[in-house]
């Protein structure tokens, strides 16, 4: 692939569009492209202990669990998404490591192994973006439209982090 096909395929997607919401009543439609700030904690617990708000391995009681292993991990990720449904492909840029992701699936990288989708990891040193590494994607792996379930029940207003918003479920 060359270059300039990759820079482009790496450029933040510029024709996001608002989501487009329905009357009260109705079930909202969203928009197939969009830019959003996202951040995400995660634990994972493995015969691990919840004592008060932290998540813990003691010794003697993990002893009683599987084969008395205890793994409790944790990440963490902060930045913009940039999903392009229409052009099957998405970059998170994540400020908590400093790395780029980006995902292209399907036939939009032609000479890429497989169906031509690839999953990469981006690193980006004074404006200028190096490939780091990449993995093929399974063929048939794809972006879907994010939606609500057309027979979502409207339950009405709340607040939601201090907005108001609309509640379906």
């Amino acid at each position: 692939m060359n270059a300039a096909r990759v820079k482009e395929l790496m450029t933040p997607y510029v024709k996001q569009q608002p989501a487009v919401v329905g009357n009260v009543g109705t079930v909202p439609a969203f928009s197939t492209d969009y830019v959003a700030f996202e951040e995400t904690t995660v634990v994972s617990n493995t015969n691990g202990e919840v004592v008060d708000d932290q998540v813990c391995c003691i010794a003697a009681q993990s002893t009683s669990k599987g084969n008395g292993e205890c793994l409790v991990s944790t990440g963490a990720q902060k930045g913009n998404r940039y999903r392009d449904v229409t052009n099957q492909r998405d970059r998170f840029e994540d400020q908590v490591s400093g790395l780029t992701n980006v995902v292209i699936y399907g036939n939009n990288t032609p000479g890429a192994p497989g169906d031509g989708g690839m999953d990469m990891t981006i690193n980006v040193t004074n404006g200028v973006e190096t490939c780091a590494h990449f993995c093929p994607l399974l063929p048939g792996e794809g972006l879907d439209v994010l939606a609500l379930d057309p027979n979502a029940t409207d339950v009405g207003a709340v607040t939601f982090q201090g907005l108001p918003a609309e509640q379906y479920e």
